[in-house]
């Protein structure tokens, strides 16, 4: 069996690190992979090859780079093939896996795609994000290169074109819009073992750790290290992070996220919340994973707690990876009931963090609810919505009169936060934030169930599954999927936050 991935790039980012930790899996589960070409544009500056028993080479493409024209993608078709044959990678025994085709980032590639599948190519399309999920720039581009029947260049639908996705919740919005169970995939990502060593040297080690955060951030020996191992982009909701900070400082405890964003947008967001933190005198370890700070590993065994503010995953690897280190902040359960279905108890969460709006952040907070959804709406082709319907919908979300803290946007939670510490509304969310770790016995049974359900070797047993299935499949053609119901499912007002705007 040949394996070939595609994807815009191997630069630094979630997707790159998927690929390698699909290979590294199929490398445990020694599964029969004679060899795998790396389809991509060229950046492959995040790319960290594991070890492996079988050759990868690189292939590179520029015309698979991100690209914002309206390329149809018959000329990249041409190309795909030529570089398959060229590789001596056949038709008949090689599968195609890429990632987030259908995301806008290059609509050409999602052309190709539809002429490699409908020539019975094995392709197994990977979808971690979708363009109908709060990305309007992309869909637009999908829509302006493939008119209003996009969804058959999009979703192609052919007995040898399977799909995978991340969670349950994916996996029931493109089974609604009409692709069948047999050819659509649950493929959760695998998750790296924690490093181990003699205990002595454990404790050895974190001392050292501890005193270089003591140092860089301020982070007393004897203080709790609460740490966010991700990137501070918009959509983790870092505002949240600091409430906590700021709330919890009195009972020893500080809080940090490890890196910066990548990309310069996001960038800006992460620079206010840094010269708001310094503003106002709230202590945070931004940037603890950043060069020539810790590394991924070093965070994890210098933190005494990870924590998660996120609104929204594709994934979700935060809920998984570090255990049995104990893990604290917000839920998401379109996310993590497919983790807690196999086995991992995640009682220590929270689903909301409800605070009052006065009468005129009420207010402040309907107009851009209004304004941002509306915003959205009409790049998604979609009707505005009214000041009133904003109103409904957030009189829908409130608990007890109370508003999710992640449903404001930046401006609104610093607002909040100034003016929390030292209230009696403060310390009931003191109370929801400072609850006790997770039992001891209970973390050690949550990393069993991760390397159980998602270890390298279960993941790449899995995935040959599919590959081999691939392989096996006859040709023709389903029904065109309604891709209207993965719009209307994903676009719904219930879901929007204005952090994600």
């Amino acid at each position: 069996m040949k394996l070939a991935v595609l994807h815009y790039h191997l630069g630094h980012g979630g997707v790159t690190r998927v690929v390698a930790n699909h290979l590294a899996s199929l490398a445990a589960a020694k599964a029969p992979i004679e060899r795998v070409l790396l389809l991509h544009g060229g950046d492959a500056s995040g790319w960290v090859e594991p070890p492996l028993p079988f050759p990868v080479e690189h292939v590179v493409i520029p015309e698979l780079a991100y690209d914002e024209s309206n390329r149809d993608g018959w000329s990249l078709a041409a190309t795909l093939r030529a570089k398959l044959s060229d590789s001596g990678a056949g038709c008949d025994e090689t599968v195609v896996h890429t990632h987030n085709h259908s995301l806008g980032k290059n609509v050409a590639v999602a052309g190709a795609l539809r002429e490699l599948a409908a020539e019975g190519w094995p392709l197994l399309l990977q979808i971690h994000d979708f363009a109908e999920d709060f990305r309007a720039a992309g869909y637009a581009r999908l829509v302006a290169a493939f008119g209003g029947g996009y969804g058959e260049t999009l979703y192609p639908q052919f007995e040898r074109t399977h799909y995978a996705v991340l969670n349950g919740r994916d996996r029931g919005v493109l089974a609604d819009a009409g692709i069948d169970d047999e050819r659509l995939h649950f493929l959760p990502n695998p998750v790296s073992p924690m490093p181990t060593c003699d205990t002595d040297d454990l404790h050895a080690l974190r001392r050292q750790l501890r005193a270089q955060c003591q140092d860089r951030f301020g982070i007393a020996p004897d203080e709790e290290f609460w740490l966010y191992p991700v990137r501070g982009i918009r959509r983790k909701n870092l505002g949240e992070s600091l409430l906590l900070a700021h709330l919890l400082e009195p009972h020893g405890v500080k809080v940090g996220v490890t890196l910066a964003p990548a990309n310069p947008k996001e960038l800006a967001y992460y620079d206010a919340w840094r010269e708001f933190a310094a503003a106002e005198r709230i202590p945070f370890a931004f940037g603890s994973g950043e060069p020539g700070e810790l590394s991924f590993a070093e965070n994890l065994l210098a933190c005494d707690r990870t924590v998660t503010t996120s609104v929204a995953e594709g994934f979700g690897m935060v809920f998984l990876e570090g255990w049995p280190i104990d893990l604290g902040g917000r839920n998401l359960p379109e996310i993590t009931s497919d983790f807690v279905s196999s086995g991992l108890n995640l009682s220590g969460l929270h689903d909301r963090v409800d605070v009052t709006l006065t009468a005129d952040e009420r207010d402040a907070h309907l107009d851009a609810l209004a304004e941002a959804y509306s915003a959205l709406a009409v790049g998604y082709g979609r009707d505005v919505i009214s000041r009133r319907e904003a109103e409904v919908a957030f009189e829908r979300s409130l608990v007890d009169g109370r508003c999710d803290f992640g449903s404001l946007h930046e401006q609104q939670q610093m607002s909040v936060i100034r003016r929390l510490r030292g209230t009696v509304e403060g310390d009931r969310l003191v109370q929801t934030f400072h609850r006790p770790p997770l039992a001891a016995d209970l973390r050690s049974q949550n990393a069993d169930v991760v390397a159980r359900e998602y270890s390298l070797a279960g993941s790449g047993h899995r995935l040959a599954a599919i590959y081999r299935q691939l392989l096996e499949s006859g040709g023709g053609e389903r029904p065109e999927i309604d891709a209207a119901v993965v719009l209307d499912r994903l676009l719904s007002l219930d879901r929007f936050r204005l952090i994600r705007a």
